[in-house]
């Protein structure tokens, strides 16, 4: 039997634990190799947050493509920073801080930085800048997708559903040829 990983799960191979045990349940032993998943919520219910603790947790086993069409490098970092911290992402971003802040920043930050968490650098992006990027990473166990409604479209399109759903097959297709886990 395998060990269980950092939050007491098993996952099944070929499978990355989330980090979160019910949720690990709930998709059959963690994020499967070409699964596609979408997660979706209201807007401000944290889901780049959540989403990069799943990342994170990911992280623990490989490589991590973070693909964020929302936010640039900087507020993404004071995120993850302020997560592991126990910090607020906007007091950091300030840089608004008492001196016990800045000792757990610093302290969390050496860890943050060893992580294999790619992140891009790109404002905009189509499927196949993702695809260029996620191949550029050796050894990749998941790739994260956040905002995915600033996704282009490679061509045109009458409709915001047409295109969606279109993004939404080359994305899947991409897992599967990546062999790796997408979130979006």
């Amino acid at each position: 039997s395998d060990p269980p990983d950092s939050c007491g799960c098993r996952s099944p191979p070929g499978c990355f634990t989330t980090g979160f045990r019910s949720l690990d349940r709930l998709l059959g032993g963690g994020l499967l190799n070409s699964g596609f998943y979408l997660l979706a919520a209201r807007p401000g219910m944290g889901k780049t947050t959540f989403a990069l603790t799943i990342a994170e947790n990911v992280a623990e086993a490989g490589p991590v493509l973070f693909v964020s069409l929302e936010m640039d490098a900087e507020q993404i970092g004071a995120k993850r920073l302020g997560r592991a911290a126990g910090i607020a992402s906007d007091s950091l971003l300030m840089g608004k801080l008492s001196e016990e802040e800045w000792k757990r920043a610093a302290e969390f930050s050496r860890k943050l930085s060893e992580a294999p968490i790619f992140l891009n650098r790109r404002a905009q992006a189509t499927v196949d800048d993702i695809a260029h990027m996620a191949r550029k990473v050796r050894g990749l166990r998941l790739v994260v997708i956040d905002y995915f409604g600033l996704i282009r479209p490679a061509g045109k399109y009458r409709s915001r559903y047409e295109s969606a759903t279109e993004i939404s097959g080359q994305l899947k297709v991409l897992a599967r040829a990546l062999k790796v886990p997408i979130l979006r």
